[in-house]
């Protein structure tokens, strides 16, 4: 629900020079994030049920580690 205030989205990431680009690219990978059951949960409305992997701090750093292959993080300015 829009509160008229906070410009944040909750997105999905990948790494710039990731071979993923839709949802069906990484229905069955690792998905690093702070928010598990917003993640679950659209996922689970688009049929997809990847590995969450619940993080605290900097998520954006998961696949850069090699600890995910995608990330759902807010960002208000569209890059992560």
């Amino acid at each position: 629900m829009p509160l008229g205030f906070g410009y944040c989205s909750l997105v999905i990431a990948v790494l710039r020079d990731s071979p993923y680009q839709t949802i069906d690219d990484i229905k069955n990978l690792r998905i690093a994030t702070s928010y598990p059951k917003s993640a679950k949960r659209f996922f689970a409305e688009h049929g997809a049920s990847p590995e969450i992997i619940t993080l605290s701090g900097s998520v954006e750093v998961a696949p850069s580690l090699d600890l995910a292959d995608a990330i759902v993080e807010l960002t208000a300015t569209g890059s992560s």
